[in-house]
């Protein structure tokens, strides 16, 4: 069963969406993929050199910098 849960498969985000509100339709592929992955991509990028990600989006878990001999790991 969690093999199919939300938490694990991401069915909803990476799902077809198709919205229509607001006076516009708008056809989303992925929503995890246009939205949090491309903001996370594009901060990463702005950041250049100074970016603290380490590992992002494997496996449900992150590392970020802490200070020059330590990394921090995050997993969701």
């Amino acid at each position: 069963a969690q093999t199919w849960s939300e938490h694990c498969k991401h069915k909803v985000f990476n799902g077809i969406i198709d919205y229509t509100g607001e006076g516009r339709t708008e056809h989303i592929d992925n929503l995890f993929a246009q939205t949090i992955r491309k903001a996370t991509e594009d901060i990463r990028r702005q950041k250049g050199d100074k970016d603290w990600c380490v590992s992002v989006f494997i496996d449900n878990a992150g590392i970020i910098e802490f200070d020059d001999e330590y990394h921090l790991v995050f997993k969701v």
